[in-house]
Order: C-alpha cells, then sequence, then structure tokens
C-alpha cells in the first residue's frame, strides 16, 4: 500500500479534526487546524500569578481535551507555550517545580492529574526538577462546579505533605492546569511556605475566572 493510499484510508476512517473550531485539517497528530493555533498566544506576563491564557478559545479547547485524556501530547505543548511566557517575563528560573495537587479520588474519575502532567513537562523545558510535594484530601467535586463562595471556604488544612524538604533559600514554581479564583493555588502556596522557600511562584495555564464572574 503506497504512502498516498494509506493517507487517504486513514483520513476516512479517521479524519484529523481541530479540537476546537473541529474542522478537519492535513496534519495527523496535530491537534488545532492552522488558523485556531494562530490565535494561541500566551498572555503577558503580569500579575501576582502567571497567567498563560484566558479561559476561552483554542487554549480552552486544549485543557478540556487534555483532562479528557484526548491527546496524550497536549501536557506537553501547553507547557511549551507556558515556558514561553516565562521566559519573557522578568522572574528567576525556579530552584524546583512542583504542582497543586489533585486528590487520589479526582485522579481516579479523570484518569490522570493534569496539573502534574503540565508541571512535569514544564519542569523539562526549564531544565528544573519535578518535585510532587503536596497531596489533597478527598476531593468529590470538580472545582469548576463549585460557587466563588464556595471556593473561599478552601483551607490549607485540605492540602498535605507528600515530600517534606528544607526549601530554605530555594525558589518554587507552582503549577496549577486551571484556575478560577485562584484559591487552590493560594491554599496550596500557603503549606508550601511552611518549609520556608525564598519565593514562591504561583503559575496557571488557563484562567476560567471569567465563568463565575
Amino acid at each position: 500500500m503506497g504512502k498516498a493510499t494509506l493517507y487517504a484510508a486513514l483520513k476516512l476512517f479517521f479524519p484529523p479534526k481541530c479540537l476546537h473550531c473541529k474542522k478537519e485539517h492535513e496534519s495527523f497528530g496535530v491537534p488545532l487546524c492552522d488558523t485556531c493555533i494562530s490565535f494561541l498566544e500566551p498572555l503577558p506576563p503580569s500579575g501576582d500569578i502567571l497567567i498563560t491564557f484566558e479561559g476561552v478559545g483554542p487554549a480552552l479547547s486544549l485543557i478540556t481535551a487534555l483532562k479528557q485524556g484526548v491527546y496524550s501530547k497536549l501536557a506537553a505543548l501547553l507547557a511549551a507555550y507556558m515556558a514561553m511566557q516565562y521566559a519573557k517575563s522578568a522572574l528567576p528560573l525556579p530552584d524546583l517545580v512542583t504542582s497543586v495537587p489533585t486528590s487520589f479520588w479526582r485522579k481516579w474519575q479523570m484518569g490522570q492529574a493534569t496539573s502534574s502532567q503540565i508541571a512535569s513537562a514544564l519542569a523539562k523545558l526549564l531544565d528544573r526538577p519535578f518535585v510532587p510535594m503536596l497531596q489533597r484530601k478527598k476531593q468529590m467535586l470538580r472545582q469548576e462546579f463549585l460557587t466563588r463562595e464556595e471556593r473561599s471556604y478552601l483551607s490549607p488544612e485540605e492540602f498535605q505533605w507528600k515530600t517534606r524538604m528544607n526549601l530554605h533559600s530555594k525558589t518554587i514554581l507552582l503549577v496549577d492546569d486551571t484556575i478560577t479564583t485562584g484559591a487552590t493555588l493560594a491554599c496550596s502556596a500557603q503549606r508550601l511556605w511552611e518549609g520556608s522557600p525564598e519565593r514562591i511562584i504561583k503559575m496557571a495555564c488557563v484562567d476560567r475566572g471569567y465563568l463565575k464572574m
């Protein structure tokens, strides 16, 4: 079977579709069409939390697909954009990278822990170690299903040490996949401060906050 025939057969049975606009395109293994990927541009570095994308458009489609386990390589793609944004910031390179933890129950429900996937990929790009330092107690509901008021009740007590380390004089990059109010990042950071780091840099891939306004 020639390459042209094989390609035609693959396109017939497995048509490549853009994860955002759902239109067919010509490249297998590419999650977005050329038009949609042109809109995938990291935000300018600013604020207390370094946010790479607004929670709308192709970026939201990619993070949703990652959470659903559609493409295994989406974490590396999103991490690459985060690394680009980080490089444009005036922030120092961290000594190590960690992630907001996902409870065992939520990891079982989703089949993966997307925050740690993205953080691990980002750590490789920054040439820094990835250390999963925190773990979370049982989490039944997905964060995006909670109201802003319900999120305000989140406590650092829900986060426990998994790998207790002496973080004295170290700069920590704390990564989350999506945020709405930043409460989960804040509570995770509060627990990490117990290790006496010099600095904690908070970073999120996608900001869904506008959905709860």
